[in-house]
């Protein structure tokens, strides 16, 4: 049995992608292992248990606190999901011989910060591997080249197709109102560049019979910024979509109406303009549901949908433009329409993008570098 320390900034009960991924990962290792998750405190987190995995709180302020934490702790591994993780800095200037993997996610601080680059470049010897979650982002492309492509290691993100199959929702259950109408949906939380605002100008234009619901999904989260962007939101809704095109916010929704949502919608357009590798977009697919999106993070080596292809600014996130938008708007109907879309994206899950094939790989991962 081995002692591995996972490092998160935010943690179960936040929802979001990297909340899913670092969860699943803390429940199957700690089947073998004794796995400790290090993430930022919440005011909503009332257990320090997840399973039988540990959450360690701390405030991002306090870098001497965990510093002390993880020399008191020991673990023989420490696994840090994302280079914008906290205490990332201070892992690599650390005298700590303890073996370290790194998931790049976005590779967002080592390209809008030269100072903290310098530094991974310096101290990449502390790296004992990198994982990456597809070949197509700025942060596989970090990842190969000499003196870290034999340590780079490509993990997908996955979903669980057994809740997918066993959902059996109907839209009289989820939304009777809408029952007959057209349904578009967009999962995802109110940070800066999901995109949401984007949604009303493209849908006033998708069709002419305006018999469209939106369903806007999100969790609360916390950010600061989060409730000033779903205010914005709002007011593009009312002021842009007025009463031509039905929109709906729903916020925290149960795991089984969410499903149920993605299992009963006719499409799912995904304005983000920067992620790394969505879950949203493989749980569309899951639920053989077509989809829309610019080329953000790993969705160009995804089937099922249609990818518009955007100029990227500095920070490498998609320009949504009048090009753009156009491309997105006349790929709504195309996709909606496309049967062969839906089997496409299923078939692709469930070849090699489930949680049962996927989590043994961060095993060996972990393992070879132990």
């Amino acid at each position: 049995m081995s002692k591995i320390a996972i490092g998160v900034n935010y943690f179960s009960p936040s929802v979001g992608g990297c909340e899913v991924v670092t969860g699943r990962i803390a429940e199957f290792l700690s089947e073998e292992n004794e796995v400790h998750i290090f993430t930022r405190r919440l005011p909503n987190r009332v257990s320090s248990q997840y399973g039988k995995t540990e959450i360690h709180e701390y405030s991002p302020m306090d870098k001497l606190g965990f510093v002390n934490s993880i020399d008191k702790l020991k673990p023989d591994l420490l696994f840090i999901y994302s280079d914008v993780f906290d205490f990332l800095p201070e892992v690599l200037l650390s005298k700590s011989r303890t073996k370290v993997v790194l998931a790049m996610c976005g590779a967002n601080r080592l390209s809008e910060h030269r100072i903290f680059a310098r530094l991974l470049t310096r101290n990449l010897h502390k790296i004992d591997a990198f994982i990456c979650h597809g070949t197509v982002d700025r942060d596989y492309r970090f990842c190969d080249v000499d003196g870290i492509r034999e340590k780079c290691h490509i993990i997908r993100n996955a979903v669980d197709l057994e809740e997918f199959d066993q959902c059996d929702l109907e839209r009289k259950q989820i939304s009777p109102e809408d029952e007959g109408r057209r349904w578009i949906l967009n999962i995802s939380n109110f940070f800066p560049g999901k995109g949401q605002e984007h949604i009303p100008s493209i849908l006033t234009d998708v069709v002419s019979d305006r018999d469209l619901t939106y369903f806007q999904v999100c969790a609360d989260t916390p950010l600061p910024v989060s409730p000033s962007l779903e205010h914005r939101w709002k007011v593009q809704c009312k002021r842009v979509l007025g009463d031509r095109v039905r929109y709906k916010l729903i916020k925290n929704p149960e795991r089984e109406v969410l499903i149920g949502l993605l299992k009963n919608s006719n499409l799912f357009l995904f304005a983000s303009e920067k992620e790394v590798a969505p879950l949203v977009v493989l749980e569309a697919m899951a639920a053989r549901l077509p989809w829309v999106s610019m080329d953000v993070g790993n969705v160009s080596e995804l089937e099922g949908g249609i990818v518009v292809t955007a100029a990227k600014d500095s920070r490498y996130h998609s320009i949504l433009d009048s090009r753009v938008k156009q491309e997105m708007i006349q790929a709504c109907p195309k996709a909606w329409s496309n049967n062969g879309l839906r089997v496409e994206g299923r078939d692709q899950i469930e070849s090699f993008m489930t949680w049962d094939k996927v989590l043994p790989q961060y095993k060996m991962v972990f393992e070879s570098v132990l």
